[in-house]
C-alpha cells in the first residue's frame, strides 16, 4: 500500500520513506496539531497476519513508551490506520553511526569514546528499567547534527525476566554484533548489550568488524569459539587503555565482562584522561562458581585378564639378556643364592636406569639445538642493534626511501587531520629512543590531511540553520547582506564557494544573506471566492507573493481560496507573503455556494528582546497564520487573523517552543 500523502489519525500526514528494515517500513511524517515531524513506523504488509511478529512489533511500542533518556529515541503515539499497526516517534535528523562509519572510520579513538558513553547512558536508562535492548548495532544509532547519539529501534527487547525470544529454531538479533549467549540461544542479560557495544566499539576504532565470514552460521560459530584480532594491532592509535577495555566488554563468558553499563562507562571515562594506563581490573571470581582445577595424576589401566582395578605408572627397567638370565637362574637358586641375585639384579637396574636418562637428556638439548639453528639461524650469529628514530612529523614517502622501502616502515592507520599535511606521520611503534636488534620494523599511523567534502547547496534556506550545519561541518561561516524585493529577510541568497565545490574542514564559506525589501506600505486585497491561480496573480498585481498554500474541505467549489493569512484591508509591506487555504472540494454541484461569513481581528506580540533575532510562529485553530524571524529592535508584531469563528485560539510559539495560548474576538 503506498501510504505517501495518506493523513493516520486525522493528524500524521505522511511525507517520504526514509528508510526500512526486516519488518517495518519508515516514513518522515508531518504532526499538523503540533507543527513538527516525526517518524512513522509501519509494520510491513507481509506480517500483519502473523501473530508473534505484531505482538514483537507493539512491544517496542510499550518497551520505548515508559523510557525517556536524550540518548534515546523519543515514542510519542501508536496505533492502527486501515489495518496497519504504526508507531510515532522522534524525527532525528541525521544519519545512522553505521553511515558515519563508512564515512570515516576508523575514527579517532577520543571521538568513539564520546559516541559510546552517550549510548551507554541510553541503553543504562533502560536497563535500570528492566529492559535489555538486544540489538545493540550501529544500524540501531542515530547521530544528530549536533552529534547526540540516540539508540532506537526497541523491536526485540525485552523485560530482564522474560525468556529468550526466538522465531523458529532462529534467535533474533544481526548475527554480526549479538553476543555469544544470543548464539546459543540462552537467556540474555544486560551484559548481552554490553558485548554488542563492545564490537560497536571495536567498528568504530579499527574500521572492520571483529567477525565476519560467508554465513550467519560461520559468524555465530566465531562469536563463540574464536578470539578477535587485537584492535591495536589493526590500528596502531588506539590507546592501550582503550585496546583493554574493548577486549574486556567482548570477553565470551558473561561473568568476565563488564557487569553493568556504569562499570563500563567509568573506565572508557577514565581512559580519556589516561590513555596509556588501563582502567581494566579482573572480574572476582564466585567461590561457588565452576572453574578450572589442576587435574591430578593420570591412572593407568592394567592388562584386561587381571583384575578390574588400577594403579600408578611403573618406573621403566631396561632388561638386558643378562638380567633375564640372572631372573631364570633365580627360580632355581635357594633361598640364600636368590636374594644374593636379586640384589645384584636390583644395583645393575639402578645404574642402567641412570645411564638412560641421562642418554635421553643429552639426546633431547641435541635435537632442540638442531631444530633452533634451522629455525633461527640469526640466533648463532653476531648481531647488531640501533636506536629507534623520532618519525612523527615526517612525510612517510621520505621516510620509507630512507629506511629501505615500507619493509622497515609499515603503514597500519590513516586518519583525517585536519592540523596535518597529508602523508604526516602521527604516531608510531615502538616509541623512539629504545635500541632494538636490527633490522627493525615500526608501524606508524599516517594523516589522510583534512577531511575534504562537497559543498551542500543551501540557496533558499534560513540563515542560523545554515551557518549552523556549516560549522557543525568543520567549516568557518562569514556572512554579507543584500536587499531583495523577491527573497525574505533572512534567507540565503548566494554562496561562495559555490555549492557543488570541494571543500576542506577549515576552510571559509561565505553566504549572503537577504535584508528583505524596502518596499512600500498597500492595502492588502481580497482574495477569499477567488480560484487559486486568479489569486496568485492578484497577488503579484500588488508586488505580493504567495507563501504557503494549505488544503480544506469546505462548502466552496475544489481550487477556491477560503482564508488568506493577511485580513482583506489591512497595511501589508510590498514584496511579502501571504498564505493560502484552498477548498478541496466535496461532492460535485452546479452551482457554486455563497462564500461563509468570514471574521477578522489582529493579534499583537511582544518580541522577546533576549536575542537580536527569534523566530515566531502563530497557529490558529492547528493552522499557521504566521511564521517567520523577527528583529528585537520591532518590539510589537501584529498578526492578521480571519476565520469563520467569531472566537478563536492562537498558539504562540518562540524559536519552536510553545510560549502562550491567547483568546481571541474577531469582528
Amino acid at each position: 500500500m503506498d501510504f505517501i500523502g495518506k493523513k493516520f489519525a486525522e493528524r500524521y500526514e505522511i511525507i517520504e520513506e526514509i528508510g526500512h528494515g526486516g519488518m517495518a517500513t519508515i516514513y518522515k511524517a508531518k504532526d499538523v496539531v503540533l507543527g513538527r515531524f516525526v517518524a512513522v513506523k509501519i509494520l510491513k504488509q507481509e506480517f500483519l497476519g502473523d501473530e508473534e511478529f505484531t505482538n514483537r512489533f507493539t512491544a517496542e511500542a510499550q518497551a520505548a513508551a515508559a523510557l525517556s533518556s536524550q540518548n534515546l529515541v523519543a515514542i510519542y503515539d501508536v496505533g492502527t490506520y486501515l489495518g496497519n499497526n504504526y508507531i510515532v516517534m522522534e524525527f532525528v535528523d541525521g544519519i545512522t553511526l553505521k553511515e558515519y562509519i563508512k564515512q570515516k572510520a576508523p575514527l579517532e579513538w577520543k571521538e568513539a569514546v564520546v559516541i559510546a558513553t552517550q549510548v551507554l547512558q541510553g541503553i543504562s536508562h533502560a536497563h535500570k528499567r528492566g529492559i535489555v535492548h538486544r540489538d545493540i548495532k550501529p544500524q540501531n544509532i542515530m547521530l544528530t547534527r549536533a552529534g547526540i547519539a540516540k539508540v532506537m529501534d526497541f523491536g526485540i527487547a525485552r523485560a530482564t525476566s522474560s525468556h529468550t525470544m526466538k522465531i523458529g529454531d532462529t534467535t533474533i538479533g544481526s548475527v554480526h554484533y549479538f553476543s555469544p549467549e544470543q548464539a546459543r540461544g540462552k537467556h540474555t542479560d544486560e551484559r548481552s548489550d554490553i558485548y554488542s557495544l563492545g564490537v560497536v566499539l571495536y567498528e568504530m576504532l579499527t574500521g572492520k568488524l571483529p567477525f565476519d565470514g560467508d554465513s550467519p552460521i560461520s559468524v555465530a560459530m566465531m562469536h563463540l569459539q574464536q578470539i578477535p584480532e587485537n584492535p591495536k594491532d589493526i590500528n596502531i592509535a588506539i590507546p592501550l587503555a582503550i585496546n583493554d577495555i574493548v577486549q574486556k566488554a567482548m570477553r565470551k563468558e558473561t561473568s568476565e565482562r563488564y557487569q553493568t553499563a556504569e562499570e563500563l562507562w567509568k573506565d572508557l571515562n577514565d581512559a580519556l584522561s589516561n590513555p596509556d594506563i588501563s582502567p581494566v581490573r579482573e572480574n572476582t571470581i564466585n567461590s561457588d562458581e565452576t572453574r578450572i582445577m589442576t587435574p591430578l595424576k593420570p591412572l593407568v589401566r592394567m592388562k584386561e585378564d587381571e583384575e578390574a582395578i588400577f594403579t600408578e605408572p611403573q618406573e621403566y627397567v631396561p632388561h638386558t639378556r643378562k638380567v633375564r638370565r640372572d631372573l631364570e637362574k633365580k627360580q632355581k637358586q635357594k633361598p640364600k643364592e636368590r636374594e644374593e641375585i636379586e640384589e645384584k639384579y636390583e644395583e645393575k637396574s639402578k645404574k642402567l636406569n641412570k645411564v638412560a636418562k641421562i642418554s635421553f637428556s643429552v639426546l633431547g638439548v641435541l635435537i632442540l639445538f638442531v631444530i633452533a639453528y634451522a629455525l633461527f639461524p640469526g640466533w648463532f650469529q653476531p648481531h647488531n642493534t640501533m636506536e629507534v628514530p623520532n618519525l612523527v612529523g615526517q612525510n612517510i614517502t621520505d621516510v620509507q626511501s630512507q629506511y629501505n622501502g615500507n619493509k622497515n616502515v609499515k603503514i597500519t592507520a590513516e586518519q583525517t587531520d585536519d592540523t596535518s599535511a597529508q602523508g604526516t606521520i602521527l604516531s608510531q611503534d615502538p616509541e623512539s629512543g629504545i635500541s632494538l636488534r636490527t633490522p627493525i620494523a615500526i608501524k606508524v599511523g599516517v594523516s589522510n590531511g583534512p577531511q575534504t567534502m562537497t559543498l551542500p547547496d543551501y540557496t533558499g534556506k534560513d540563515q542560523n540553520t545554515v551557518s549552523t550545519d556549516l560549522e557543525n561541518m568543520g567549516l568557518k561561516v562569514t556572512t554579507t547582506s543584500s536587499s531583495s524585493p523577491t527573497t525574505p529577510e533572512g534567507i540565503v541568497m548566494q554562496m561562495s564557494p559555490t555549492p557543488g565545490s570541494t571543500v576542506k574542514t577549515g576552510d571559509t564559506i561565505t553566504i549572503t544573506v537577504s535584508s528583505g525589501s524596502q518596499g512600500a506600505q498597500i492595502m492588502m486585497p481580497g482574495l477569499i471566492g477567488m480560484k487559486s491561480d486568479d489569486a496568485i496573480t492578484a497577488l503579484k498585481n500588488v508586488n505580493l507573493y504567495v507563501g504557503a498554500k494549505t488544503y480544506q474541505d469546505s462548502n466552496y467549489d475544489a481550487d477556491v481560496v477560503i482564508s488568506q493569512s493577511v485580513a482583506k484591508g489591512s497595511t501589508i509591506t510590498e514584496y511579502s507573503t501571504v498564505d493560502l487555504v484552498i477548498s478541496t472540494g466535496k461532492a460535485p454541484s452546479t452551482a457554486t455556494p455563497a462564500p461563509p461569513t468570514t471574521y477578522s481581528g489582529t493579534i499583537k506580540v511582544t518580541i522577546p528582546q533576549t536575542a537580536a533575532q527569534t523566530t515566531i510562529k502563530v497557529l490558529v485553530g492547528g493552522k499557521t497564520v504566521y511564521d517567520g524571524t523577527c528583529n528585537a529592535t520591532d518590539k510589537t508584531l501584529s498578526v492578521p487573523i480571519t476565520s469563520t469563528n467569531k472566537q478563536v485560539t492562537a498558539q504562540i510559539y518562540f524559536n519552536g517552543i510553545l510560549q502562550q495560548t491567547v483568546p481571541v474576538a474577531l469582528n
